[in-house]
């Protein structure tokens, strides 16, 4: 979509400034335009070409989310254990254990929505609710690495 636009604004620009220039910089324009709608094209030819799920990808987020997950969680629950007194440390920990599921929870429910499925440009949509449909055989775009 974003290229789209820039080539809107490209064309634009190549559209009005040939009236107040010179010949060399027309043709210098046609160059330009002709080298950007080249490069436009081999673009959208390597894209087609390289965009795919890869379990791989998908695998490697997942273990490495996971283990740093279980290295937070206790890290933080100890830490703010140490800075609790002792009668509330344990307090202190289940309450951070409670935030950390709270987080996946919300996670599951609508982060996953609002970061991956088509929306505006700034936030996603609101299609993919409780992770339905995050895998679709029009949409070939890893949601991990953005392939």
């Amino acid at each position: 979509m974003r290229l789209r636009g820039m080539l809107c604004c490209l064309v634009g620009l190549f559209l009005v400034a040939p009236v107040c220039a010179s010949d060399d910089d027309v043709a210098e324009m046609k160059r330009v335009l002709n080298i950007t709608l080249q490069k436009l094209a081999e673009l959208e030819t390597w894209k087609a070409q390289h965009t795919f799920f890869d379990s791989g990808d998908t695998a490697w987020v997942m273990r490495s989310s996971s283990l740093i997950q279980m290295i937070a969680l206790p890290g933080m629950a100890l830490f703010y254990g140490g800075t609790a007194q002792a009668s509330n440390v344990l307090s202190t920990v289940f309450q951070t254990f409670f935030i950390c599921c709270l987080s996946s929870v919300l996670w599951f429910t609508v982060g996953y929505s609002l970061s991956f499925s088509r929306g505006s440009p700034v936030i996603g949509g609101a299609d993919r609710f409780w992770l339905i449909g995050p895998v679709e055989k029009n949409n070939r775009i890893s949601p991990i690495t953005k392939k």
